[in-house]
């Protein structure tokens, strides 16, 4: 006894449709692609038609991708889901692509916080920097007055002990030089 496996085709209905359309573009040196017609009446149905440069209502050149009940948008020139279940699909990946986002702008924040948190302590320590700098230049500017007035002190009390040394010593006698040397 033969058994018979029947094979179920979970594909949705428009890529069935899709599949023969695309035979008969193989087959046929009339039909060079498939289209799909979007409009009132059909949601998405693939036919094959002879060549179409963009999309010409009720025809659409791009294929739908990932979409179960797909219908074209002809104000955003866009496929979007027409069916509950993939769009409750799309709705609960877009809910996991919202918190992704939520949970990088809470990181950022957190990272920005910190940022501006370590240039705050730069800017302190700029601050403190530059005071303990005009400090710094104030008691370098005092000392170098004061070392100033001592070297004016000393260079007067040289020249006075100078002087004074000058008075002390004798004059010579430039007259028993010039006999001394004479003989």
């Amino acid at each position: 006894m033969t058994e018979i496996t029947q094979v179920t085709d979970n594909r949705p209905e428009w890529e069935k449709i899709e599949a023969d359309a695309q035979k008969l573009v193989n087959e046929s040196s009339y039909y060079n692609q498939v289209a799909y017609i979007s409009d009132n009446k059909h949601d998405c149905m693939p036919v094959a038609v002879d060549v179409l440069m963009g999309d010409d209502y009720p025809y659409v050149v791009d294929r739908p991708t990932g979409l179960i009940n797909p219908k074209f948008n002809w104000d955003t020139h866009e496929w979007i889901e027409n069916n509950a279940a993939g769009q409750a699909k799309q709705l609960a990946s877009l809910q996991e692509t919202i918190k992704n986002l939520s949970l990088k702008s809470e990181e950022i924040d957190k990272k920005n916080k910190e940022v501006t948190y370590a240039l705050q302590n730069v800017q302190e320590v700029q601050v403190l920097t530059s005071k303990q700098n005009a400090e710094f230049m104030k008691q370098f500017m005092t000392q170098t007055q004061n070392t100033n007035e001592m070297m004016k002190t000393v260079q007067s009390t040289l020249t006075t002990l100078t002087k004074s040394v000058e008075a002390l010593q004798p004059a010579q006698d430039t007259s028993t030089d010039t006999k001394t040397e004479a003989n």
